[in-house]
């Protein structure tokens, strides 16, 4: 999305990418097409929270870092496609061997993808990262626990102001107002830990 803000939309909505548009939009269909084959044999299936992201920070693959537009949009595919924090370090070190180190919007890039990974195990519905701050919009209520819990692991003093019961603001000056530092240890606190099993 970042890509597109800075270039524009070019051929990547029109007809000489109607390939990827095809594949983004099978990846889709596969994935409900698999949801309701469970249903109907009446398996369990696992209701996630798709974290939405919300940030002022650049996150992209830089022109000058990934010149080839199809070789990009199959590397954001890749990334979209992971399920575990494990495949993004994979996938992260893969495209740093091919490409040189990852310049910092691609750190960025990535960091997030894990912090989406732990937001949506954690119940997070919206994440913010903004200045120095993160505000979650929690799918569930907060429990005294959930902050008790933040409180006494988080291992910097930080700043809570709750708004209801789904929202919480974090601000941790000692990690220098880096909201991805801050984000992923409130997330540790709060969310499930990922399965070891899974690859």
């Amino acid at each position: 999305m970042r890509d597109l803000e800075i270039r524009g939309a070019g051929n990547l909505l029109g007809s000489q990418q109607h390939g990827f548009i095809l594949n983004v939009g099978f990846d889709l269909y596969t994935r409900l097409l698999e949801e309701a084959m469970h249903e109907i044999q009446g398996e369990a299936v696992e209701q996630v929270v798709e974290t939405r992201i919300v940030t002022d920070l650049p996150a992209f693959l830089p022109q000058d870092y990934v010149a080839d537009d199809p070789e990009k949009m199959n590397l954001y595919k890749s990334l979209a496609d992971t399920r575990r924090a494990a495949q993004v370090d994979a996938l992260s070190a893969e495209i740093a061997d091919r490409f040189g180190r990852l310049p910092e919007p691609a750190e960025n890039l990535f960091e997030l993808r894990r912090l989406r990974l732990a937001a949506s195990r954690a119940g997070v519905e919206t994440l913010t990262l903004r200045g120095g701050g993160v505000m979650l919009d929690m799918a569930r209520p907060l429990t005294r626990q959930d902050v008790q819990r933040l409180m006494r692991q988080m291992p910097v003093p930080v700043q809570f102001q709750t708004h209801g019961r789904h929202r919480v603001e974090v601000e941790a000056e000692e990690t220098g107002g880096q909201p991805l530092v801050i984000a992923a240890q409130v997330l540790e606190c709060l969310g499930e830990p990922e399965p070891k099993s899974a690859s």
